[in-house]
């Protein structure tokens, strides 16, 4: 699935809350985060970073993230 062609991997009737997770492996976008978190710091904005083993539903996967929904 390709959440570019399926407009409803954030449609919130068919997946309400739907969110976006790095996988582990995703290296090159994780490392980044250290310094997003300082830029908010900075301004005060408040943040935090979430790692979870089962976040959700997974209705979306590509090499980089998944995209799911809580689970019921």
């Amino acid at each position: 699935m390709n959440a570019h062609a399926d407009p409803s991997v954030y449609d919130a009737e068919v997946n309400p809350g739907a969110a976006a997770w790095f996988k582990a492996t995703a290296r090159v976008f994780i490392d980044r985060v250290d310094g997003y978190l300082s830029i908010l710091e900075t301004n005060e904005v408040p943040c935090e970073t979430v790692w979870s083993a089962n976040p959700g539903q997974v209705v979306y996967e590509d090499e980089h993230q998944i995209v799911v929904v809580a689970r019921t």
